[in-house]
């Protein structure tokens, strides 16, 4: 439990908007530029050359690509700007978000990386890139099933479970009446 607890006071520190902003550069190198890179470049390993050309699908592709990457920004800036925290663990949101793409599922900024990097694999016609792919995003799944899900539950307690109850984790449900009426 020595953990949970530093981890914990960790989580309730407060961060300037700088130092925030900062986090969240850096970790957007990684999740926005190094890993769609790597996903490219498998698709060099396994053709000898990047597979690229452009079609109906590609373009389909680059849709879905960059609607994930809206999702997932939309969801980070939700962080920063009304939780005043970011994606980064130890730099956590101070309060439980609802709104916005959080009322979608309680992922999204785990469902925007994951279509971004699936579509970018499809669109290299790379089998490595789709499998590595779909290995982040059960990794990734199971990360916030196991440890993010416990953890929102001990700092936001009976709030975070109702949220859970009512909001799908990961797929969003199409409920157009619920739109209309918000």
């Amino acid at each position: 439990m020595a953990f949970w607890d530093r981890f914990l006071d960790q989580t309730k520190k407060e961060f300037t908007a700088r130092t925030r902003l900062g986090a969240i550069l850096l970790e957007s190198l990684l999740f926005v530029v190094l890993i769609p890179y790597l996903l490219i470049l498998l698709s060099k390993m396994e053709y000898g050359r990047i597979n690229f050309e452009f079609t109906l699908g590609t373009l389909l592709c680059m849709v879905f690509a960059i609607a994930g990457l809206t999702l997932g920004l939309w969801a980070v800036w939700a962080q920063f700007s009304q939780a005043h925290g970011t994606p980064v663990p130890l730099m956590a949101t101070k309060k439980l978000l609802t709104t916005g793409p959080y009322a979608l599922c309680r992922n999204p900024m785990a469902l925007g990386t994951m279509i971004m990097y699936l579509a970018i694999a499809i669109m290299m016609k790379s089998w490595l890139a789709i499998i590595a792919a779909a290995t982040f995003a059960c990794g990734l799944s199971l990360f916030i099933k196991l440890f993010e899900e416990k953890e929102m539950i001990i700092r936001f307690g009976q709030d975070y479970l109702l949220y859970k109850e009512n909001t799908p984790f990961l797929i969003p449900r199409l409920n157009f009446d619920a739109w209309r009426h918000n």
